[in-house]
């Protein structure tokens, strides 16, 4: 099983009032959360881009990890059909042949 490196951010939905009938429930502007661009220090923000940017890196070396490995599966799938395919024309061959005797033998052509 292969497991995805991410990070969880809150953030904040302003929804929208569609006519003249609110689609939600307003909420006072002084009990929404702060946004965490209006408290943080750029040093702060660089940090919170930092580990983004390292998860994400993660992200996409097990994804890569993941597709080689999907790839040599579907390669091997492909090897296996084509197997197949030689023994299934080798069976009708067979059962050409063994229909010419048959034929043969009940005194047909």
């Amino acid at each position: 099983m292969v497991g995805l490196a991410q990070l969880v951010e809150r953030q904040i939905v302003v929804l929208e009032v569609v006519g003249s009938i609110p689609t939600s429930h307003p909420t006072l502007l002084s009990q929404r959360p702060p946004r965490y661009t209006e408290t943080m220090t750029i040093d702060e923000r660089l940090e919170k881009l930092t580990e983004r940017h390292e998860a994400l890196t993660q992200s996409v070396e097990l994804m890569i990890a993941e597709g080689r490995e999907t790839s040599s599966r579907i390669s091997a799938l492909e090897r296996l059909a084509q197997q197949d395919g030689e023994n299934i024309r080798a069976l009708a061959r067979i059962a050409e042949i063994h229909e010419r005797r048959l034929t043969g033998i009940e005194g047909g052509e």
